[in-house]
């Protein structure tokens, strides 16, 4: 319907790059993620998120969709969305995204549409309590073997069979957490948004020759995780030139 608020005379064509395809999702079901959109944010990049956390959670009657309340696009600071903002920008060579928990059901159908298109190098840094509660292991696993995704995982249980896997990606991937770990010297817990940006300093993104002048972030969990994130990518070099159009969050 048109919305007069937002978009003006015209129809409601907000784009989301989070629905399921054929690859990582049910083929004939499209799972729509939404979640709580902040008020303070346009509407211009809000309103769609209000209209479809209204619908009631589960399949939609009469339709394919599912609707599962998660998180629903990602913007950055010019109000552009993740998959147009790419499209334009010819410099990015890397996209890294960072998640938490639920937050990886968000970055999985961007990872699998990027890794479809081709031409950047994808990065994944995760942070879970156990390994062994791992979400879309199967599919983690096969990007990885493919070389489509590069994956590092945080495991925050004290546990040793919490960081156990017998596959050898997820392994590696907790390994590269473990090697990050080591380098923290903030002291306390680390998570995963520490992981990018030590990563960005002396780890696997700086050994690619990411930097924020050609690689794209995207942040998908609670608002702590942005904002910790945010403040991370903050201290690196060039943030200030580039933070607002290569940090893309969930809204």
């Amino acid at each position: 319907a048109p919305s007069p608020t937002a978009w003006g005379d015209r129809p409601l064509e907000q784009p989301y790059a989070l629905a399921n395809d054929r690859e990582s999702g049910v083929v004939g079901e499209l799972e729509v993620l939404t979640g709580p959109p902040e008020t303070h944010y346009h509407p211009t990049v809000t309103e769609v998120a209000f209209r479809v956390r209204a619908l009631p959670v589960g399949p939609v009657a009469g339709t394919p969709l599912y609707i599962n309340p998660s998180v629903a696009g990602f913007f950055n600071k010019h109000y552009r969305f993740l998959l147009d903002a790419l499209e334009g920008d010819a410099a990015v060579a890397h996209v890294a995204m960072v998640a938490s928990g639920a937050g990886l059901s968000g970055v999985r159908t961007a990872l699998a549409t990027l890794s479809r298109e081709g031409g950047k190098a994808l990065h994944l840094f995760y942070g879970l309590r156990d390994v062994r509660h791992l979400p879309y292991r199967e599919l983690l696993v096969r990007w990885v073997a493919a070389g489509q995704v590069g994956l590092t995982l945080l495991v925050s249980s004290g546990d040793p069979a919490a960081r156990e896997a017998p596959e050898p990606e997820i392994a590696a991937a907790i390994a590269a957490g473990q090697k990050l770990r080591a380098q923290h010297a903030g002291g306390g817990k680390m998570y995963a948004q520490h992981a990018l940006h030590l990563s960005f300093l002396a780890g696997s993104l700086s050994e690619a020759g990411a930097a924020l002048s050609n690689t794209a972030v995207v942040i998908c969990g609670r608002s702590e995780l942005l904002l910790d994130t945010e403040a991370l990518l903050g201290e690196l070099p060039g943030s200030a030139d580039y933070l607002p159009q290569r940090v893309f969050m969930n809204i």
